[in-house]
């Protein structure tokens, strides 16, 4: 399927006008067809798995996106911890974060 030159297309159109997950699977096989320029012969199912795949692309895309925005934040906020309250003990794990201080906050 990545390799067809339809789902080519529509990643790149996907890309250049910032299209989500969301979008994409709001869009019907007429749109779809009259986006990539396919004729109205093109099977339904062709076009819908196509769709699938992109937004499963898509949606990988953008949990990645989501992670490394929460990785900055968190690392900013830490940092900006540790500056202003530089006696802070910060203990990370997978599944908790603990904040001590000995100074007031």
């Amino acid at each position: 399927m990545r390799n067809n030159p339809a789902y080519k297309k529509l990643r790149q159109l996907l890309t250049e006008n910032n299209y989500t997950s969301g979008q994409l699977e709001k869009a019907t096989a007429k749109q779809l067809r009259t986006l990539l320029g396919l004729p109205e012969t093109s099977s339904n199912d062709f076009l819908s798995n196509m769709k699938l795949v992109a937004v499963e692309q898509l949606k990988a895309e953008e949990n990645e996106k989501c992670i490394t925005e929460f990785k900055t934040r968190t690392k900013d906020a830490l940092t900006w911890l540790k500056s202003t309250y530089p006696d802070t003990k910060i203990e990370i794990d997978n599944t908790d974060i603990s904040v001590t201080t000995t100074g007031a906050i």
